[in-house]
């Protein structure tokens, strides 16, 4: 069996859900945001898609719908990443949760 991992936050996901499993208490969850960039074939960290396919500005809905995204996934209080596409871009996101601070 092996595992892959294409991102630190995605091992920091795995790793807090072990970490939950042995009895850790986590004091702050946060979530790291990726897009989809096609031209490069890659999910990019920190990176919100400002303009849609028909070429008009979506960056403040984008940039509440990833907002609203993040606290959702926390709130759902497990440590993976979700994939979803936005409706204001059709862009394709990543959102890998995981534990900053333990106790």
């Amino acid at each position: 069996m092996s595992l892959t991992f294409t991102s630190c936050a995605e091992l920091l996901s795995a790793l807090s859900s072990t970490n939950t499993g042995m009895g850790g208490k986590c004091s702050r969850n946060v979530v790291t945001t990726y897009a989809y960039n096609s031209r490069e074939g890659k999910y990019e960290s920190g990176t919100i898609i400002v303009v849609n396919r028909k070429g008009k500005n979506v960056a403040t809905s984008e940039r509440r719908w990833a907002q609203n995204k993040q606290r959702e996934y926390i709130n759902r209080g497990k440590y993976i990443t979700y994939y979803d596409t936005s409706p204001y871009s059709g862009a394709k996101y990543k959102f890998s949760v995981y534990c900053s601070n333990w106790h």
